[in-house]
């Protein structure tokens, strides 16, 4: 997959692509029908109808799209209506607006929203989405840079605590102290925060 575009202290884009190495749909751009492209995409104007490309997709805050989009890596700074599909990686800025679907790797998602996942081990176990304590992902989670947190379901039901919990993860996961440290602090953030 080709590099993702940032931006310098100006707002142009720099690294790959740089502004030779992406095509560049101008803010006076009106483009109307199907865009297929093996290259990344720079929109700063409109295009009416699907986007499809193998490399990512800039959608500057000037940039709108109606239409469906597919693409490795997705950015938006403008606006959308319609599904988005990225293979690798979606973002939302804080000025771009969307009106449809997102499907993308929900790890990518994740992992830059620093939204919590509330891991509930034993119950996960009880009520058989895993076969076993020892084969549950909450290492492989955490190895991902998820923003995991540690609970109960329901204590009166699964006859477990959050200490319960906390000895399994570090007991029976393999999980080192100091991480628990964290994502105790982490559950206690996302508590505040919601």
């Amino acid at each position: 997959s080709k590099p993702w575009p940032g931006k310098d202290r100006e707002g142009a884009a720099i690294g790959t692509p740089g502004a030779e190495e992406a095509t560049l749909i101008g803010p006076e751009m009106v483009l109307k029908g199907e865009l297929v492209s093996e290259e990344n995409i720079r929109l700063q104007g409109r295009v009416e109808g699907n986007i499809s490309t193998s490399g990512s997709l800039l959608i500057e805050p000037t940039g709108r799209v109606q239409g469906d989009i597919t693409a490795e890596n997705v950015i938006v700074e403008g606006s959308v209506e319609g599904t988005v599909i990225a293979a690798q990686k979606f973002e939302l800025r804080p000025s771009g607006r969307i009106q449809g679907d997102i499907r993308a790797s929900v790890v990518a998602i994740a992992r830059e929203s620093r939204m919590p996942f509330e891991v509930c081990v034993t119950s996960n176990y009880q009520t058989g989405v895993f076969p076993s304590l020892e084969t549950h992902p909450l290492m492989k989670m955490l190895a991902e840079g998820l923003n995991v947190t540690l609970d109960t379901d329901d204590p009166s039901i699964s006859q477990i605590t959050l200490t319960d919990e906390y000895r399994q993860a570090c007991e029976g996961l393999g999980m080192p102290q100091q991480v628990l440290k964290e994502r105790i602090l982490a559950a206690a953030q996302a508590a505040v925060h919601s």
